[in-house]
């Protein structure tokens, strides 16, 4: 890449010469430092090999600091590895919009796996260098699919793997499937329709969070493996809940996040009331009398924010 705005190691001499370490009153302040690198390297596309490796040398206070980079938009593997990323608590390379098979394996082989929202597409390569590794936690935001055969190599992981996929809106059945396999939280918040066959399917996960906060409608087949599943659910995008539904849900024994509704009837909020575990009703804007004092038999906690 010729063009654009690259790190050079002069320029970081000078922003290095600014007092760009967090002060004292800072730290009590915060346990994180979040910064781009150093002050001002937000605004760089790429790191000249001779800038990476001066950046790589430096030993940030243990603990503090977050590498932000939302600027760059390429980074080679000779260039990764300089960096290191020394006592960083998190890494974010949310420029990036593609990742070689070379950069995904290496950054795959670190404790502390950066975000990478900014990626487009992940390949059946990038899923074997993520199933092929230890403990990750992955953010994909900017994802728009997850083709089945993709989700098929990440289930082959041993190993627990939180995955967020904030920005993908369709799940083909197949997807969801295999996304029933993988240990671990799954976060789904934009898909905002799946069919009975694939909540199923997510619903036979044995760990984690499972948010589909972006469903507007649950039909009643829909919702049983729903309130049979084993951990806590979000399901925020609901804005109306059947008597039926509510029967369902209130037969949980698990944290549930119902944050969309409005109001509830007297029945489903008898039925809630059954519920055990943390209930989240924080859009609740209106409750009848009798749907209000349903709500103060819940054998354990809500929270109605409103």
């Amino acid at each position: 890449m010729s063009e654009g705005n690259p790190l050079t190691a002069d320029i970081l001499r000078e922003l290095l010469k600014q007092d760009s370490l967090p002060d004292e009153k800072l730290k009590k302040r915060s346990l994180t430092y979040k910064f781009s690198g150093i002050p001002g390297t937000e605004n760089f596309d790429r790191f000249t090999e001779e800038a990476a490796e001066m950046f790589g040398c430096l030993i940030p206070p243990p603990d503090y600091w977050i590498y932000d980079f939302p600027g760059l938009k390429e980074l080679p593997l000779r260039i990764a590895s300089r960096l290191r990323f020394v006592n960083a608590i998190g890494i974010e390379l949310n420029g990036l919009e593609s990742v070689s098979t070379e950069l995904m394996r290496f950054l795959a082989g670190r404790s502390d796996f950066p975000e990478l929202d900014g990626l487009k597409s992940l390949t059946l390569d990038h899923a074997k260098c993520i199933r092929d590794c230890g403990h990750l936690k992955l953010r994909f935001n900017g994802l728009r699919d997850l083709p089945g055969p993709v989700a098929r190599i990440l289930s082959q992981k041993r190993f627990e793997l939180p995955l967020k996929l904030g920005g993908i809106e369709r799940l083909s059945d197949e997807a969801c499937r295999y996304l029933g396999r993988i240990r671990g939280s799954l976060e789904i918040p934009a898909v905002t329709e799946l069919s009975d066959a694939a909540i199923r399917s997510l619903c036979k996960k044995k760990t984690g969070i499972l948010d589909l906060s972006g469903l507007k409608d649950l039909s009643y087949v829909g919702a049983e493996p729903l309130a049979d599943f084993g951990s806590e659910i979000h399901l925020d995008g609901l804005e109306e809940l059947p008597d039926s539904i509510a029967a369902l849900l209130g037969t949980r024994t698990q944290d549930m996040s119902l944050n969309g509704l409005r109001t509830i009837s007297p029945e489903s909020a008898k039925a809630l009331a059954s519920h055990v575990g943390r209930l989240k009703l924080d859009g609740i804007e209106s409750l009848s009398p009798e749907a209000a004092r349903a709500l103060r038999r819940h054998q354990r906690w809500f929270r109605i924010h409103s």
